[in-house]
């Protein structure tokens, strides 16, 4: 990817286009082009989420798990991933469905560790 296309998606974003507000999102995430900023990649993958963009659905669902960038809530993000395989794009979110089951597995692993009789 090079700068202008990060340029070109945020111009994009501000006019509202979903999938340009995910791609900010990602950036934000990642810390291309800009200064890693989990809160703004929350807000920018909100903002496409609410538009129905179900990659933006899907990462916000691992974002609320995780608690990257907002409150950590297992059963939200558990919702919001679910909410998003129900759409048309079942590749995008079985790959959320994949990385939520990820996290439980290591949730599971932690409590088992640290209660283990």
């Amino acid at each position: 990817m090079h700068i202008s296309s990060g340029l070109e998606a945020l111009k994009a974003a501000k006019k509202v286009d979903d999938y340009a507000e995910a791609e900010v999102g990602w950036h934000y995430l990642n810390g291309e082009f800009v200064i890693k900023n989990e809160k703004l990649a929350y807000k920018w993958f909100k903002k496409s989420a609410d538009q129905e963009n179900t990659y933006a659905q899907s990462m916000l669902g691992w974002m609320v798990a995780i608690g990257t960038g907002t409150d950590q809530n297992y059963k939200e993000g558990f919702n919001i991933s679910i909410e998003s395989s129900s759409r048309k794009y079942f590749l995008i979110s079985a790959s959320a469905l994949s990385n939520f089951l990820y996290i439980f597995k290591a949730f599971f692993l932690f409590f088992s560790l640290t209660y283990s009789l």
